[in-house]
């Protein structure tokens, strides 16, 4: 039965508004992430935040964004996201993103390559497919 089993992530939740600035705070003094990458790492991952990021020494973020590369990295790995449409819509959250650009979504094209996802011939087309998708599924506008 799953009706009392958490979500992942939702272990040791802080409880209040301050307690979840000061985890975040924390985390960021830890890991070397900004306030603001850290707080977008919180929102997709809860609790899980700290031990994905501090896995990783790169500081970058998606451009545009605040969502560090360590999450694309993270979802690529270890949460079988093997598609754009995966990372935009449902590992990343970006689809919600306001400005979602094209170099954001040509940025997690290059990290399927990199991970062995998306042969490199095939990444420019990807994109162009993805963005195409976006609009017409969507009506979401890639800038």
């Amino acid at each position: 039965n799953s009706r009392t089993r958490l979500f992942p992530g939702a272990e040791n939740y802080p409880s209040r508004t301050e307690s979840l600035d000061v985890a975040i705070s924390q985390i960021a003094r830890s890991t070397g992430f900004s306030l603001a990458q850290v707080g977008q790492a919180w929102k997709l991952l809860g609790t899980r935040a700290e031990a994905v990021l501090s896995k990783s020494t790169d500081r970058e973020s998606l451009p545009g964004t605040n969502v560090p590369v360590a999450l694309a990295r993270h979802a690529i790995e270890h949460e079988w996201a093997a598609k754009l449409a995966d990372l935009i819509e449902r590992r990343l959250m970006l689809l919600y993103h306001q400005r979602l650009s094209r170099a954001c979504v040509g940025r997690l094209a290059d990290l399927l390559v990199e991970g062995g996802k998306l042969l490199a011939d095939e990444a420019r087309n990807s994109v162009s497919d993805e963005v195409a998708r976006l609009a017409a599924r969507f009506g979401k506008r890639v800038d």
